[in-house]
């Protein structure tokens, strides 16, 4: 006989550094299950793919090599032009955003989720890899970003950090949450974020996981040109 899921798994370790999470929140008399992963970059690899030739839903990004994980990345044009900068092994394309906006970023073994304005984007940075977006949702030591609302509900992707290093993704895998309860919910969570960006979202947003008995997560509704992933070292 199955045993329902409860409210909040607690963290579940999956090996390599990687821990999921499934939390139960409720807004306003809605329920919503997210998807939390927590990753330890010491113990493995991330990397931003990038193919605006051949867009493709995130399962397939997945099912393309051993990967550990994956969420889809920033936001894209429609002919899947990164909007912002995106560097792919070392490959760069798009313009860096200025002024505002947050990054995922990887310089050898250091991997960061930094706000833009505070520390905006160099060119001589040598980074392998990294992502924009936009907006930032906590920034500044936990604080939330945002004071003002879209209004808009939607599925929602997020990269943050937390105090202690780890990246840590979240996924609405429905329409869920507006920016700014969005931002107000990550600052006030136990999730300890020291910063966090919102990712594209809507029809784009994904995360799959590598569990132990197969492919945990939600894929993406749309094709997408790039991903965030994580592979064993």
């Amino acid at each position: 006989m199955s045993t329902a899921e409860p409210d909040d798994t607690g963290w579940q370790s999956l090996g390599h550094g990687i821990e999921l999470r499934r939390l139960l929140v409720e807004l306003n008399g809605v329920s919503n299950r997210l998807w939390i992963a927590r990753v330890d970059p010491a113990g493995v690899r991330f990397r931003v793919l990038y193919d605006r030739a051949n867009p493709r839903p995130l399962s397939e990004w997945f099912t393309g090599g051993k990967l550990l994980l994956a969420v889809n990345a920033g936001y894209f044009t429609e002919d899947y032009h990164a909007t912002g900068l995106i560097i792919s092994d070392g490959a760069r394309s798009g313009q860096s955003y200025a002024g505002f906006g947050g990054m995922f970023a990887v310089q050898n073994d250091r991997v960061e989720v930094r706000w833009l304005v505070a520390r905006p984007y160099n060119p001589t940075e040598p980074l392998r890899q990294a992502v924009q977006a936009f907006p930032m949702l906590v920034h500044s030591g936990g604080k939330p970003a945002i004071d003002q609302d879209d209004g808009d509900l939607a599925r929602r992707t997020v990269v943050g950090q937390d105090r202690q290093g780890r990246i840590v993704f979240v996924v609405s895998p429905d329409a869920f949450f507006r920016l700014k309860t969005l931002s107000a919910f990550l600052a006030a969570s136990d999730l300890e974020l020291d910063t966090a960006l919102n990712l594209d979202g809507g029809p784009s947003s994904g995360i799959l996981i590598a569990g132990h008995a197969g492919t945990l997560g939600v894929d993406s509704w749309i094709k997408i040109p790039a991903a965030i992933v994580v592979e064993a070292r």
